[in-house]
């Protein structure tokens, strides 16, 4: 009894706990991780702050992440080859005080691992259109 007690308090925390990104495409970086995905990352890369919390409190109809889910389907078709992560700002208390991040939804491109703009409180098709801006400049340089 105290074995099926304990599987069932494991799978309901881990089921509470673990956070499902509704993105196919789009890649996940922490801190641990940060520094060899984008600081020593030759190639330009546009990091994703967003808050997966909203993923707790919403369904998949409803525009929690809109504008990360339309960047995702979209990806491979408008921008191949760029290189994108997403960093959960309610897991990653260190990166936001590392890169001075305070504002929901803010995209962040990287060259050469060093910031180059930060776009900072976008949400839904703003940071869809913005996203794709920063993609444009990157195919310019």
């Amino acid at each position: 009894m105290k074995a099926i007690l304990t599987l069932f308090f494991t799978i309901v925390c881990y089921s509470v706990f673990a956070t499902d990104y509704p993105f196919k495409d789009l890649k996940k970086t922490d801190a641990y991780d940060f520094q060899n995905d984008v600081i020593y990352n030759s190639e330009p890369i546009i990091v994703i702050f967003l808050n997966g919390q909203c993923l707790f409190y919403s369904t998949n109809n409803r525009s929690c992440l809109l504008g990360e889910k339309m960047i995702d389907q979209t990806l491979k078709s408008i921008a191949p080859g760029l290189q994108v992560r997403f960093v959960d700002m309610n897991e990653d208390g260190y990166l936001l005080s590392y890169l001075n991040i305070t504002k929901l939804s803010t995209l962040v491109l990287f060259i050469d691992g060093q910031q180059i703009e930060k776009l900072e409180g976008l949400s839904g098709y703003d940071l869809f259109t913005n996203f794709h801006s920063l993609n444009q400049r990157v195919l310019r340089n």
